[in-house]
């Protein structure tokens, strides 16, 4: 019979559960932050209005500028942008992948540019900074290359060296065993998810009586079959890996399963905290059922199908104007 860990044991257990899902954020944020301050991103824009022969004009000059080689005029972009005192129907010009130095260089031959087409500007004038491409854009997918390894493998690649390397010590599940038959395991996971949903649906529907406002429980982005991927692929396995299959199994080792189940749950919401308090009790919610869904099937996959499923649907009633 495997003695009762002491008092100070316990606890390094519980630092220990918390620290893969810690490391998991640090890496990310790392990323994100090297993405976003490193490297010439910036972007000058002007907004025009013409002729269609004018228009055409000038984006023959932007496109084949031969020192700023990464210009558009297009209309309809960068709409969050635009200065109130530019019509919405006005075309953007910009040049991208601008050093900070190059930015007023790059602004003064855009107006240039305007005056030579013909074209009639509006005042304002904008500079994006980090401008990064989009890799859910498909025409950005080749650009954005190195923002899609780091911000995909790199975090990945430390989840699973911590786990392949701690797994057999700590007696981690397998990322795809379950000791439940696949179809009721499946059942639970989507079973799961619905929950979750249900969930954010009373969240949406009580909170204005109790704060007197929405409660914006998901920020959701716009559907893309790029975001569906990061939502309901990618996202779901690296949290599920380290809030369940990591935290959960060995947290339970110092406190229990109910107790372990409920601090994966409270961990799960305080990452979501900047989401809002109301995006945050969504989260807990969410933690709460997956933890019980680990718990019952010792299953990570099942976990990972329920969260992408729940992320999935999630996108798709945005998507629809449901949610």
């Amino acid at each position: 019979m495997t003695p009762r860990p002491g008092p100070f044991q316990r606890l390094g257990l519980l630092l220990l559960s918390l620290a893969l899902p810690a490391l998991m954020l640090v890496v990310t944020a790392a990323c994100l932050f090297a993405l976003t301050t490193m490297g010439n991103h910036d972007r000058s824009l002007v907004w025009v209005q013409g002729t269609p022969q004018q228009l055409q004009a000038l984006e023959q000059y932007v496109t084949g500028h031969p020192v700023f080689r990464h210009g558009r005029v297009e209309a309809g972009a960068f709409e969050r942008h635009r200065p109130r005192s530019c019509p919405p129907d006005m075309v953007s010009a910009s040049f991208s992948r601008l050093h900070d130095y190059e930015l007023l260089v790059a602004k003064t031959t855009l107006d240039g540019l305007v005056r030579e087409s013909g074209a009639t500007p509006c005042r304002a004038h904008a500079f994006v900074f980090n401008d990064l491409p989009n890799p859910l854009v498909p025409g950005e997918w080749s650009d954005s290359l190195a923002m899609v390894l780091l911000m995909l493998l790199l975090p990945s690649g430390t989840v699973l060296v911590a786990w392949w390397s701690c797994g057999a010590q700590h007696g981690l599940p397998r990322l795809a065993g379950s000791d439940r038959p696949a179809p009721s395991t499946l059942a639970l996971a989507l079973a799961v998810a619905v929950l979750g949903l249900a969930w954010v649906g009373v969240l949406e529907a009580l909170w204005p009586l109790l704060v007197g406002e929405p409660a914006h429980a998901l920020r959701l982005p716009s559907f893309s079959i790029g975001m569906l991927l990061v939502a309901a692929v990618y996202a779901p396995f690296l949290e599920e890996v380290a809030f369940r299959g990591w935290l959960v199994p060995i947290a339970r080792r110092a406190i229990g399963a109910v107790p372990a189940a409920g601090l994966s749950a409270l961990a799960y919401a305080a990452v979501h905290l900047p989401g809002g308090a109301a995006g945050a009790l969504a989260a807990l919610g969410l933690g709460a059922l997956l933890a019980a869904l680990f718990l019952r099937t010792r299953s990570v996959l099942a976990c990972i199908i329920a969260h992408g499923g729940y992320n999935g649907a999630a996108l798709a009633l945005r998507d629809a104007g449901l949610l």
